[in-house]
């Protein structure tokens, strides 16, 4: 069996992995580093939604840090989103799903209120 773990990362920080599923089909996802090998061998046996309806094939990658939304966004950009899962997009049923921060506009704030949070 394969090890995933980042070598000289630290265990309890996260990591986030790409999966190839049959039919060409994808997944996004992200765990703590050394739980690495535990999560992608429940992919691989189907345990969970997408990996369930999807088969494994293979892991594509796995990287450093939380960029689940940066990831998936970016492969569904590629392939479509009927072909992508992960972030909030992990239903089955609902690729068209738009992630809150896509959809509400977020408020800007003058320095004087900022400074008055503070105050």
């Amino acid at each position: 069996m394969r090890n995933y773990l980042i070598q000289n990362y630290p265990f309890n920080f996260y990591v986030t992995y790409v999966l190839r599923l049959e039919g060409d089909n994808y997944y996004v996802g992200r765990t703590k580093n050394g739980k690495i090998n535990a999560r992608i061998n429940q992919h691989k046996v189907g345990s969970a939604g997408w990996t369930f309806v999807h088969k494994f094939c293979e892991v594509v990658g796995v990287y450093k840090g939380d960029i689940e939304k940066e990831k998936t966004l970016e492969l569904r950009k590629l392939y479509g989103k009927d072909k992508v899962r992960g972030y909030v997009w992990v239903k089955t049923d609902d690729p068209d799903l738009v992630c809150y921060e896509e959809q509400v506009p977020k408020p800007e704030m003058s320095a004087d209120a900022v400074a008055a949070l503070f105050a």
